[in-house]
């Protein structure tokens, strides 16, 4: 009797507990009803994410996209960056640029939406949206220890974290032609290029096919286009509502991060002792062949196991004017060179300091990145034609291919980013990664180059601070060719630009 008494009460109990939940339920549903759509709204300073997370988009194989499109426009394949072609190659170019035509559109908003948006009220909470954006420079980002900021680049996009329904993992977005400025974040005063943007994701898409080919996919997170609702987390709720490219969050801490931690123990931990160096060489191998030209501190991680990972590569094969490489993985760029051994100014007055009363000291104060050199990771500090065999075997058969083949391939719409593509992989595997470099380097003119340091392929520490563990001194501004004494690293650099007459 009693057992019958205590499960009655028990299943009264339960049937309480689901009707108040679905009560609640209800309640919540009518709540978010009630809220204005972001589609009603001019600005929303906070949404609610209800709706399914973003699809990425299927951009088709371009072989396949080639065999259904026919020849499209193939006048425009003709003003393509100025070349003329002919034949199959600008069939080929032809498609591969109305291919990028066909999502171009996605990454902007359309003029007339804006205008029309621009007469709806303002709202304070609204819902509709599949995107939580969050500001990359305002939030911290914690490892082992160590607190440090994304940086939002100098382009006018914009760069968040993402957040979306039934997923923990946190993304981040690159959103195009937002009219709003960066550094003022006022309306109406941006400028955008919807072919750049249009052409760094074709680059982006390229390369990360280029990256699973060559057998290094993991040297760089995952990309991918997809649409983006949401309002920013500035300016009031900005409502974006077009497509943006999407990225999987790099692993581990910048190297600049680190450098700027000052903690000698962790950096010893993760470049000496945990380094993996095959990363190291692939980098290297990756950012020659693609002529990488923004590889700066910034844009390199490294995780609690010592692998690296390399982001933001779309200032690539020649999109910078004149500018064949510049990699912290390479000696003689810029980036090695001065951005990483360290041209901060408190770093070069240590050393102005320390050489008037001890000139031979070759155990200074270094940026623990200057470990980050192709040349470690080789017995002999050459790489020649050594390449890992899937690199190789990647690199010849890119060389063997023709124009039309890269362009199909990759989907790359630009005759002279094929080309420069094409080019490297032949010099790479035909003359070996030094002469490629080397005539890379005659490129690069105007643009200077600077003297190849010796390598710093170890660290040690010292009190306080980390030293290499061979002898080794940087080069200051005013030691390079045709400073004329000056210690100011901008007006050196324009005083040798001056000086190279164009090529």
């Amino acid at each position: 009797m009693h057992h019958r008494l205590w499960c009655a009460i028990v299943i009264a109990a339960l049937l309480l507990l689901l009707r108040h939940g679905s009560a609640k339920q209800q309640r919540q549903q009518q709540g978010k009803s009630e809220l204005p759509h972001v589609s009603e709204c001019n600005y929303c300073v906070r949404c609610v994410v209800d709706g399914p997370p973003p699809v990425p988009v299927a951009l088709p194989d371009l072989a396949h996209a080639i065999s259904e499109m026919g020849e499209e426009e193939p006048g425009q394949a003709q003003s393509i960056s100025g070349v003329q072609i002919s034949g199959t190659d600008a069939n080929a170019t032809a498609r591969a640029w109305a291919l990028r035509r066909r999502f171009s559109h996605w990454l902007h908003p359309q003029p007339d939406q804006m205008e029309a948006k621009a007469k709806l009220p303002n709202c304070t909470v609204c819902r509709g949206c599949d995107t939580h954006l969050e500001s990359m420079t305002e939030n911290e980002v914690a490892f082992l220890g160590v607190k440090f900021r994304h940086r939002d680049g100098s382009t006018n996009s914009r760069v968040y974290y993402a957040r979306v329904n039934g997923d923990t993992q946190r993304y981040i977005v690159k959103v195009f032609c937002i009219p709003l400025n960066k550094r003022t974040n006022v309306m109406g005063s941006s400028t955008c290029s919807v072919r750049q943007a249009s052409e760094r994701v074709e680059l982006l898409l390229a390369q990360q096919k280029l990256l699973q080919d060559c057998g290094i996919a993991e040297l760089s997170p995952r990309v991918w286009v997809a649409p983006v609702i949401g309002v920013t987390p500035e300016s009031g709720g900005f409502h974006v509502h077009w497509h943006g490219l999407w990225m999987e969050e790099a692993n581990g801490i910048t190297l600049d991060g680190l450098a700027r931690a000052q903690k000698p123990g962790l950096a010893m931990r993760l470049l000496q002792e945990k380094l993996n160096r095959t990363r190291v060489q692939a980098a290297a191998v990756f950012d020659l062949l693609t002529s990488q030209c923004d590889r700066h501190p910034d844009n390199v991680f490294v995780d609690d196991r010592g692998n690296i990972q390399v982001i933001d590569n779309d200032k690539a094969l020649g999109v910078v004017e004149r500018c064949s490489q510049d990699t912290i993985f390479i000696p003689g760029t810029r980036y090695h060179s001065v951005m990483r051994v360290g041209f901060r100014k408190e770093l070069a007055n240590y050393y102005r300091k320390i050489r008037r009363t001890q000139p031979d000291l070759c155990h200074g104060l270094v940026n623990p990145s200057f470990v980050m050199d192709y040349r470690c990771t080789t017995p002999s500090g050459t790489l020649g034609t050594s390449y890992p065999p899937s690199l190789g075997a990647c690199m010849r058969r890119i060389a063997e291919m023709s124009d039309e083949g890269v362009a199909t391939e990759y989907g790359i719409s630009h005759r002279a980013r094929v080309q420069a593509l094409r080019m490297r992989a032949t010099e790479m595997m035909d003359l070996g990664f030094e002469a490629a470099f080397a005539s890379g380097e005659r490129s690069q003119l105007p643009r200077f180059t600077l003297p190849h340091q010796p390598q710093c392929c170890g660290l040690r520490m010292a009190p306080g601070m980390l030293t290499c563990e061979t002898c080794w001194q940087p080069l200051l501004p005013e030691n390079l060719p045709g400073s004329n004494g000056s210690t100011d690293l901008q007006l050196v650099t324009a005083i040798i630009d001056r000086q190279v007459p164009d090529a």
